[in-house]
């Protein structure tokens, strides 16, 4: 069974209806939705914006702190703007978490990393974090 089962969804909390959520809602809904075959939720534009970023990371915070994440990953670059201000988010309320970007192929030179990031312990509890939805 998946991570994304009804009962954690049951669990999560509701978001609350307030300034942030409705100055993003409506910049999802002109900036980031698109209409093909499905339906495709493509944040990256969107997430170049400081001010719908920063709404963003606040929200998703909320959504995901009961958790208790102590690494957020991130595949890849783009959904590095995303990672940092949720992780910024917590840094507000006092959580510090670490981040984790992982990239879509090794880096041929330097250290050639696959995962940028400091090693977190065994066991930690990560939250993967992405900008663009089109299934699932």
């Amino acid at each position: 069974m998946g991570i994304f089962n009804m009962e954690i969804i049951e669990k999560m909390p509701s978001i609350e209806h307030g300034e942030d959520w409705e100055c993003l809602r409506r910049e999802i809904v002109s900036r980031a939705v698109r209409f093909t075959g499905n339906i495709v939720f493509d944040f990256r534009l969107l997430l170049t914006d400081p001010i719908c970023v920063r709404q963003a990371g606040r929200l998703l915070w909320h959504a995901i702190r009961a958790y208790q994440p102590s690494v957020l990953v991130g595949p890849g670059f783009g959904a590095a703007p995303l990672l940092f201000a949720t992780a910024v988010a917590a840094l507000d309320e006092g959580v510090h978490v670490q981040t984790l970007m992982v990239r879509d192929q090794r880096k041929s030179h330097n250290q050639k990393k696959w995962v940028e990031g400091a090693r977190q312990p065994d066991n930690s509890r990560a939250i993967m974090i992405d900008d663009f939805m089109e299934s699932g």
